[in-house]
């Protein structure tokens, strides 16, 4: 073992790696399946192979269910279930092609599977039967489960989401607004809305609300690309993981955790080059890593508020520029003595657009809570930040405030 953090597992799969979950509840056991065609049930803290069965074919993905049962599925169309404690294999059931997609839905209780045969169908773990199947018109290439609501993306650039609860319509029908293929779907923890990541070295952040609003806070950007003797190799994002960040808080975005935000419908030219170290040391995460087993886990720094102070002083002084930097800011970790800057930026924001009493509106919510919940209200926040909460009724956050004044 090379540090506390990194661990090099005995007996690893024999070829690429196509999923890898950690048990519900624990990090313990790590359920890995692989194109060698095998499940492995990984042991961290002893470090050993403690569980492995077989498909025949190659495995695509595989979930936990609980703490013992383990399903998974791949090309050759047979859905697998396993016992840990009984040490016992069966097949629950199949698809017309490949699965390439293993979900568990705790809220009804359902292994859900996406399959090359244009099909979702949902299976009930209490007994071998299919509860339902639903056609999806194109080939299942990923989904995510978030809460009651289940987002799948298809060939065609084709974004599908469901209530789980009643299948018998299609909640939202949407299009990707990456230009190609797209490779993986994540929900965010808080549920709501999904990152996706596509071909081109490209990912999305889109919200489930159709609200016109909240639709503005959806944005893409690059990564995972190496420029080498003037040409820019391009890498597919396979896999990418959200993360908990500030003590537990579900990210609102991907902008949550320091990357630099894009404008999907912006023009390259007027993208902010917020800090180009970020996607750097994304790359790191991958260089040491085989290409012909690459699979790319989306890893992103953290940054501090005062390096995100300094980059602003960079940016040009406009009311653009400066609301991509509040943007990037979302949950920044905030000092005492940089509230008022941040506020200020906000103000310069407002006053720019000519909307004087809507400084509030470039704060993000997590920068506003922060403000309030760390004690570090102040006179010029609370010009700012009472007309905010009072609008939007949040009394918790109204009820703190107020005792801070």
């Amino acid at each position: 073992m090379k540090s506390q953090t990194e661990y090099k597992l005995k007996s690893p799969p024999e070829d690429a790696i196509s999923s890898v979950k950690f048990g519900p509840n624990t990090n313990q056991f790590l359920l890995v399946s692989s194109w060698d065609g095998y499940v492995r049930l990984y042991d961290i803290t002893a470090n050993n192979l403690r569980q492995k069965y077989a498909h025949d074919s190659a495995v695509l993905d595989c979930s936990f269910t609980d703490a013992v049962h383990l399903y998974s599925g791949g090309l050759d169309s047979t859905l697998k279930s396993f016992d840990f404690n009984a040490t016992k294999e069966s097949t629950v059931g199949s698809h017309a092609n490949a699965i390439k997609c293993v979900e568990y839905n705790s809220e009804v209780n359902a292994i859900i599977t996406g399959s090359w045969d244009h099909h979702v169908k949902l299976w009930d773990p209490r007994t071998p039967i299919c509860s339902g199947s639903y056609n999806q018109s194109e080939k299942v290439y990923t989904m995510s489960v978030c809460g009651e609501k289940l987002v799948v993306g298809t060939a065609g650039r084709k974004i599908l989401v469901w209530d789980v609860r009643n299948m018998s319509y299609t909640l939202q029908k949407r299009e990707s607004n990456l230009k190609y293929q797209t490779r993986a779907i994540r929900c965010f923890p808080n549920k709501q809305g999904y990152v996706l990541s596509s071909i081109e070295g490209r990912v999305a952040v889109e919200y489930l609300d159709t609200n016109p609003e909240v639709q503005k806070k959806k944005y893409a950007f690059k990564c995972h690309r190496i420029k080498e003797d003037g040409l820019e190799k391009i890498y597919p994002v396979l896999r990418f993981a959200l993360i908990y960040i500030a003590q537990g808080t579900p990210l609102d975005s991907i902008s949550n955790i320091g990357l630099p935000t894009t404008n999907s419908n912006e023009t390259e030219e007027e993208n902010i080059g917020v800090d180009e170290s970020f996607e750097v040391r994304v790359r790191e995460n991958i260089n040491g890593e085989s290409e012909s087993k690459r699979q790319e886990v989306f890893k992103t720094p953290t940054t501090s508020s005062s390096r995100l102070l300094s980059q602003k002083r960079k940016a040009n002084d406009n009311a653009t520029e400066l609301k991509k930097f509040m943007n990037v800011c979302s949950t920044t970790l905030l000092q005492k003595e940089e509230v008022d800057e941040f506020m200020a930026i906000a103000i310069n924001i407002a006053a720019k657009l000519k909307k004087k009493s809507s400084e509030q509106a470039y704060l993000s919510e997590s920068l506003i809570s922060q403000i309030i919940t760390k004690g570090l209200f102040n006179e010029l926040s609370q010009r700012c930040l009472l007309p905010f909460l009072l609008i939007t009724q949040d009394l918790h956050l109204l009820q703190e405030a107020i005792l801070q004044i």
